[in-house]
């Protein structure tokens, strides 16, 4: 099973990326939003060199996550992490967020409680209301085609 690296250690980092055939850039454009650039330079991308590359990694307070076995990498604010040093690739190890653990009520904008999902229109809900009364007493019709195949019990 794949396994994900983290570290903030500078040699390590530069290690890695070097024997990958990568090199150390920032997102033109912006303030030190930093990435590696692999095979062929990215138009978007502005190199960097190596020193300016850890200047923004630690003033930004970041980790670096990558497979040593492939090309996955990415940066993580330090504080975000709260795992062991190796784990499997997950969802987590991905980007995306973990739910918490602990439920929280959800409010509106205007901070009153969130009510149950979406609202359809007027005649979305009848029209929704009308096929599940048809539903229900087994006289639910396919569109334009006739009869549904569901027979009646």
């Amino acid at each position: 099973m794949a396994r994900t690296r983290h570290t903030t250690d500078h040699d390590e980092i530069r290690e890695w990326v070097e024997r990958h055939g990568g090199r150390p850039a920032q997102v033109e454009g912006t303030d030190g939003l930093l990435r590696i650039d692999f095979g062929e330079p990215e138009e978007r991308l502005e190199p960097i060199g190596w020193d300016r590359f850890f200047d923004i990694f630690d003033r930004n307070n970041l980790e670096f996550v990558y497979d040593p076995n492939g090309y996955f990498n990415k940066f993580i604010e330090r504080a975000a992490r709260k795992t062991s040093s190796e784990r499997p690739f997950s969802a987590s190890s991905r980007g995306t967020r973990k739910k918490s653990s602990v439920a929280s009520k959800k409010t509106t904008r205007s901070g009153g409680p969130k009510t149950s999902g979406r609202k359809y229109g007027k005649k979305s809900q009848e029209a929704v209301r009308r096929a599940t009364r048809e539903l229900k007493g087994d006289t639910l019709k396919s569109g334009h085609s006739g009869p549904s195949r569901r027979k009646k019990r």
